[in-house]
């Protein structure tokens, strides 16, 4: 990805596509500014690789998906908010990211296996 002109050193902006292991590593925050968002397979895979996520405080079903592992702010945050935010992603303690990932798995694995036994059970 090239570097606009325009952005400091230490913003990437990646194309659409699936990300490595080696992306994750390589960010330290996931800044999510979605209008609509239902609950974000991007903001779940950054939450698995202990990635803190910036969001919108009025995506529900992303609330709902990342829980405490994030830091939300209103639409109308100014860009001193957003850069304040970074700074706070920082100090999210990564165990609190990693038991909300653990929860979100556990949480598909019993959808998975209820879905399971109610299939089988047709």
């Amino acid at each position: 990805v090239s570097q606009s002109r325009y952005l400091p050193p230490n913003i990437t902006i990646k194309p659409h596509r699936k990300l490595t292991a080696k992306d994750w590593n390589e960010t330290a925050t996931l800044i999510l500014p979605s209008t609509i968002e239902s609950w974000s397979m991007g903001a779940s895979e950054a939450i698995a690789h202990n990635t803190p996520v910036i969001t919108f405080d009025d995506l529900r079903g992303v609330k709902e998906n990342l829980g405490d592992a994030a830091i939300y702010l209103p639409r109308t945050a100014k860009l001193t908010e957003w850069v304040k935010a970074v700074e706070e992603a920082k100090t999210i303690n990564p165990a609190i990211i990693n038991q909300q990932a653990t929860y979100n798995y556990n949480k598909h694995i019993q959808q998975l296996k209820r879905t399971s036994t109610w299939i089988t059970n047709l």
